[in-house]
């Protein structure tokens, strides 16, 4: 199950042989458990190099992780050239993504101690949120899925 996952995670950021993954060293995570503002995360700390400016989403893009079997070049009304995804493509990946969410799913359920009831274990958020904060941390290089 761990493999599968694994494999699924890489092809879904386009990570063949893992190298964005591997980068992330979680003990070098910082976290503000503190900071309540709606939409914060260790993702948003720029130092930990997460966040789309600067982080997994850049690494993709440079690493050439969007392929051109992804994306078709387009051409609007004026001559003007773009690009798009391919919507098959993108049916494809959600189904990876769905698979991939399933098996962590079942991971976090049957590695991280105590078995959460169900309803904490969907609602796991990374970024704090109106309806309360965020409920995944990283402390000392660990995850933690904190419940109420």
């Amino acid at each position: 199950m761990i493999d599968e996952a694994s494999a699924l995670l890489s092809d879904i950021i386009c990570d063949k042989d893992a190298t964005i993954i591997k980068s992330i060293d979680l003990d070098s995570i910082q976290d503000d458990m503190t900071d309540r503002r709606v939409g914060m995360s260790f993702v948003d700390n720029a130092l930990n190099g997460l966040d789309n400016d600067t982080g997994v989403l850049n690494r993709m893009v440079n690493l050439g992780g969007f392929s051109e079997d992804m994306l078709e070049h387009t051409q609007d009304n004026d001559g003007d050239d773009g690009m798009r995804f391919k919507p098959l493509v993108i049916k494809q990946m959600q189904a990876k993504i769905e698979r991939f969410l399933g098996l962590l799913l079942a991971l976090v359920y049957l590695t991280a101690g105590q078995p959460p009831r169900g309803t904490e274990l969907v609602t796991a958020r990374h970024s704090n949120a109106v309806a309360g904060p965020r409920t995944v941390y990283v402390h000392d290089g660990k995850v933690m899925i904190v419940t109420k």
